[in-house]
C-alpha cells in the first residue's frame, strides 16, 4: 500500500511538471518579453543594493577628515601616498625621545592615543628598541584625528603636560600604561586618572591642560605629518642622516626591520 501511494504521487508530480513546461512553452511573445524584463529589473535591484552596500562599507573604512586626513591608518597605508618626508622638523631635545639620542636611526612616529592601529604599533616599537639597542631611538609626535577620536587632542595635550612636569621617562611610562587600556569613548579625565595613578600631580596637569599651551605645537605636528605624506595614523618616518624611509599605517614588524636594516647598512 505504501509503495503504491508513492508511485501515484510520483506520477502526479511528473504530470504537474509536464503541465508547467507546457504552460511556459505556450506563452506568447509579449508574455515572454514581460517575464524577461521582470527578471532584468530584479537583477538590477539586487546589483544596485550590492553596490550601495559596498559604498557604505568603504565610506565607513576610508573616511576623510577636513584637510585630507584619512581616519583609518592601516587602510590608508594601502593607498598610493604622496608627500615629502623631509618636511618634518629636525629632532631636537624638545622632542619626546626614547632610547639613544645619538642613535643612527630615528623612528619618528606621528600617533593618536585613541587610534587602535597606533596601539598595535606601540607594541611593535617597544620590541624594535629591544632588538636594535643603541642603534635605534623612538621619537613620539602628535597626530590626533579629532574627526574619529574627539577626545584624542586633549589626551595629546595631557601627554605633553606629563612630559613637561616629569620628563620624557614619565611620558613614556604614561604611554605604555595608556595604550593597553585605550578607550576612545572616555574623555581626558580617564587618561588623567592613569597619570595620577603613576604619581603625577593632578592639579598641575589640570592647570597645564586648562592653559591650552600645547595646542599650537600639536597643530604644527599635525601639519608636518600631513605634508610628509601622512594620511592616517600611525605615520612613521625613519630618519638616518639625509636618508628617509616612510612606513604607512600599522605594518608588520618585519617591514620595520627591513627598512631599519637598509638604513643601518648605508
Amino acid at each position: 500500500m505504501e509503495n503504491k501511494e508513492s508511485k501515484e504521487t510520483t506520477h502526479n508530480r511528473r504530470n504537474h511538471t509536464h503541465e508547467t513546461h507546457e504552460a511556459e512553452n505556450n506563452q506568447n511573445p509579449a508574455q515572454a518579453k514581460a517575464t524577461y524584463n521582470s527578471l532584468l529589473i530584479a537583477m538590477s535591484i539586487i546589483l544596485a543594493g550590492a553596490m550601495v552596500g559596498t559604498g557604505i562599507f568603504l565610506s565607513s573604512v576610508y573616511r576623510i577628515k577636513a584637510g585630507g586626513v584619512v581616519g583609518q591608518g592601516q587602510v590608508a597605508g594601502q593607498q598610493q601616498q604622496t608627500g615629502d618626508p623631509t618636511a618634518i622638523s629636525d629632532v631636537t631635545d624638545d622632542d619626546l625621545i626614547r632610547g639613544n639620542r645619538g642613535a643612527k636611526v630615528l623612528m619618528v612616529e606621528y600617533s593618536d592615543f585613541d587610534c587602535p592601529f597606533c596601539k598595535n604599533v606601540h607594541t611593535t616599537m617597544q620590541q624594535l628598541l629591544q632588538e636594535y639597542g643603541d642603534d635605534l631611538a623612538w621619537v613620539y609626535r602628535q597626530f590626533p584625528l579629532e574627526s574619529l577620536h574627539p577626545f584624542a587632542p586633549a589626551k595629546a595635550e595631557l601627554s605633553e603636560c606629563i612630559g613637561e612636569q616629569a620628563g620624557d621617562e614619565a611620558f613614556w611610562k604614561f604611554a605604555d600604561a595608556y595604550f593597553p587600556k585605550q578607550d576612545a569613548k572616555q574623555g581626558v579625565e580617564y587618561a588623567l586618572g592613569i597619570a595620577v595613578d603613576q604619581g603625577l600631580n593632578k592639579t598641575q596637569l589640570q592647570s597645564c591642560l586648562d592653559s591650552g599651551k600645547y595646542k599650537d605645537e600639536i597643530a604644527k605636528q599635525i601639519e608636518e605629518a600631513v605634508k610628509s605624506g601622512g594620511r592616517g595614523t600611525p605615520h612613521t618616518i625613519l630618519v638616518s642622516g639625509d636618508n628617509y624611509e616612510v612606513i604607512y599605517g600599522a605594518q608588520p614588524i618585519q617591514n620595520f626591520r627591513d627598512h631599519i636594516d637598509e638604513l643601518l647598512d648605508k
